[in-house]
């Protein structure tokens, strides 16, 4: 938590201390990303690999979808299936902070046995679009997932795409 916190504020500093955020990011209406760094705070050994996709529908409304894999490199693999929907409360010329939720599938694969789940997620964060339609997305949330006695469980993301 401490390091996602001290990474957030590295790139708040950066992008806000240099002229790297450009011009007027509503024309940016599509984004395909990446959730590179999404991993689960109890299990900090865990990290994702995988694809979304977001369109914005309306000046602070998005919807998109995203598939990843999540793994420990060692016992566990989980795949997830997620459609999600974004609110843009706040936006400038630095990006934009955004709440969504999220409902989907997982398949989690905890050595020999299969375990399938209806989820939901929960984040908050923010989005930076710099000029060239690079995006960073930091975000922490919360996931609730069926048939699991220990949850609700945080989350923390750090995503990387291109807006256009």
């Amino acid at each position: 938590m401490k390091k996602f916190v001290l990474i957030f504020l590295i790139i708040w500093s950066g992008a806000t201390s240099t002229n790297i955020y450009g011009q007027d990011i509503t024309q940016k209406t599509q984004t395909v990303y990446f959730p590179s760094f999404y991993h689960l705070i109890h299990d900090p050994g865990t990290t994702s690999l995988g694809i979304g996709y977001e369109h914005m529908i309306a000046n602070s409304f998005a919807v998109g979808g995203e598939f990843f894999v999540l793994t420990n490199f060692s016992d566990n693999v989980s795949l997830y299936f997620i459609g999600n929907f974004k609110y843009y409360p706040i936006k400038t010329k630095v990006g934009n902070m955004y709440a969504d939720i999220g409902l989907g599938y997982r398949q989690n694969r905890p050595r020999d046995d299969v375990f399938h789940s209806f989820i939901g997620l929960a984040h908050i964060g923010w989005k930076f679009i710099f000029k060239n339609g690079f995006v960073i997305e930091p975000g922490i949330g919360i996931g609730f997932y069926g048939n699991e006695k220990y949850r609700p469980d945080m989350v923390s993301r750090l995503v990387f795409g291109w807006a256009f």
